[in-house]
């Protein structure tokens, strides 16, 4: 496994560990399998090189059998263009943005710290744009059932995510109803924060992330974007505190 990935399978293992709604993970670097409290399992795949179709089917086919939920997670750097990028999807794609109805999810990477988002495809047919959504809130990891007539993976399935705990597929987008819940929990997640941290603690992570991707400081081609997504989170967390 690379160094990103085992990261990325770290950081996410140590936030769903505090969601209540788990029981039990047991972390296989890549792979990492939930048991719920509602008894169903979840399997949460982190794919960092090549993927193709009969991968995405054998794992949806060979889950569902079982009773499992599959949730696949691509790496951003490798198989997704960025954000605003006008695409044809692969078919594999196709199969994975049928069962999550309009989205697949993604992460990024950097040292010791993961993002974990989904990313809607928006329009119609093959050809679609790219849009990021913001981080996911890690508690709502669950699993729901899915009915797919895509050619590249029709039938019914049972399907993993972080908008599924409880209840059927909802057609409101995710980041509304995730705002319903906590209009702050996208900005604590910016910071890599448990939704209401502690003033102190918000302003020691924000210095750690400024100093990682300032751009002053960090070549990288993404690093102005997501110090702007940075500062937006911190300003708005401490806006609402001081109100």
């Amino acid at each position: 496994m690379r160094f990103e990935t085992i990261n990325a399978s770290y950081y996410l293992v140590s936030r769903l560990q505090y969601a209540q709604n788990v029981k039990y993970i047991r972390d296989e670097g890549d792979i990492i399998l939930l048991d719920l409290k509602n008894d169903e399992q979840v399997m949460i795949l982190i794919v960092e090189r090549g993927i193709n179709l009969g991968e995405v089917q054998y794992y949806f086919k060979t889950n569902t059998k079982q009773g499992i939920h599959t949730l696949m997670i691509l790496w951003v750097d490798m198989f997704i263009a960025r954000d605003g990028t006008h695409i044809t999807m692969p078919d594999w794609m196709a199969a994975l943005d049928s069962v999550h109805r309009g989205k697949i999810y993604g992460y990024e990477v950097a040292a010791r710290t993961a993002w974990f988002f989904p990313i809607y495809l928006e329009g119609k047919g093959m050809k679609r744009t790219v849009r990021y959504g913001n981080v996911v809130n890690y508690a709502n990891i669950g699993g729901h059932m899915q009915k797919s007539q895509s050619p590249f993976l029709g039938g019914t399935w049972r399907v993993g995510g972080f908008d599924a705990v409880g209840e059927g597929y909802s057609d409101e987008p995710y980041n509304e109803r995730y705002r319903h819940g906590s209009p702050l929990a996208v900005y604590y997640e910016a910071l890599g924060l448990q939704d209401g941290a502690a003033l102190d603690i918000v302003k020691t992570y924000y210095r750690n992330l400024a100093r990682q991707y300032h751009p002053d400081l960090n070549p990288d081609s993404d690093a102005v974007n997501r110090m702007a997504q940075i500062n937006d989170a911190y300003q708005r967390i401490l806006q609402h505190l001081a109100d």
